[in-house]
């Protein structure tokens, strides 16, 4: 099967974009460029990863053994990386469990997403109305973010969950594939370049707000326009390669999963403008990531 290299290439971006988001504060005190960067600009890498898995998962979405085989590997992957961070982070594992950590939350939100994604399937839901139940599920998330009082640690349980973050946008990249959205729109790039700077303007407009009313930094109403929009934007310029290269597509993965380490390593004790480190951070993650991602292919247990 042929690899999308622009995918991969836009995967790797993504992922670098999910360290920007951990590395907070990037500058000391309440720079506002800096919230940009962290929590706008890097807030579209979760999205639109759950969009690339939910294009994917049109290729076994009907057969309920391939689906479980997925799960089933997922969960083993979460209970893997638990295990490695449930020390680090936590007081206990089953707290790093039940919490998701830092940004493992992303594991058990797919899973949830990609079930609920095969009962809409298999129940013959209309999939456009399914499409306006995500709407209304991102504004609930967005509401519950922002206008509750609720403790951190509870959030990806309450609101940084399957439904209200995961569901919505793998249902978008599954909705994209079922409809052949790409192609229909193929004809009108400059338009949809268009609408992506118009979201990218809203998107940073919310997090203006946000930044003013010190709300949550998670769920944006721009993000789901947006980050479809972006992929579409991707996917109008494929380039192929024939040539299967297991390190660099599964690099992306290995970056995510790791990169939370490498910034326990590097910031640990140290003080001063973290973008100064930032370089040093991504050539770190990125080694690790590669041989995260080789011992991964004799043993499949960590992407």
């Amino acid at each position: 099967m042929q690899r999308n290299l622009t995918l991969d290439y836009f995967k790797l971006l993504l992922s670098i974009l999910v360290i920007l988001i951990h590395l907070q504060p990037l500058t000391y005190g309440r720079i506002f460029v800096a919230y940009e960067i962290s929590n706008g600009l890097a807030r579209i890498a979760v999205p639109c990863f759950f969009i690339i898995n939910g294009y994917f998962i049109d290729r076994f979405i009907d057969d309920g053994k391939k689906v479980w085989n997925y799960i089933l590997h997922l969960f083993l992957v979460y209970v893997v990386w638990t295990l490695i961070y449930g020390g680090l982070k936590f007081p206990d594992v089953i707290t790093a469990f039940l919490t998701g950590g830092i940004h493992l939350w992303y594991v058990p939100a797919l899973i949830g997403a990609v079930l609920i994604v095969y009962a809409v399937r298999k129940m013959k839901i209309n999939i456009h109305l399914t499409l306006g139940l995500v709407c209304v599920f991102v504004v609930i998330g967005y509401y519950i973010q922002n206008f509750t009082a609720l403790p951190e640690q509870y959030s990806a349980i309450v609101y940084r969950n399957c439904f209200f973050e995961g569901f919505p946008f793998v249902f978008m990249g599954y909705f994209l594939k079922q409809k052949d959205i790409i192609s229909k729109l193929s004809k009108y790039k400059i338009v949809i370049l268009g609408l992506a700077l118009l979201f990218s303007v809203t998107l940073f407009a919310e997090v203006y707000i946000g930044f003013k009313n010190k709300w949550g930094m998670d769920i944006y109403l721009s993000l789901l326009p947006l980050c479809a929009l972006l992929f579409i934007l991707v996917m109008f310029f494929p380039k192929y390669s024939d040539k299967p290269d297991y390190i660099q597509s599964n690099l992306p993965s290995g970056i995510y999963f790791s990169h939370m380490l490498v910034l326990e390593f590097v910031l640990s004790g140290t003080s001063g403008e973290r973008y100064i480190l930032l370089p040093e951070i991504i050539f770190l993650t990125i080694l690790l990531a590669s041989v995260i991602v080789i011992v991964n292919k004799r043993i499949k247990i960590f992407i």
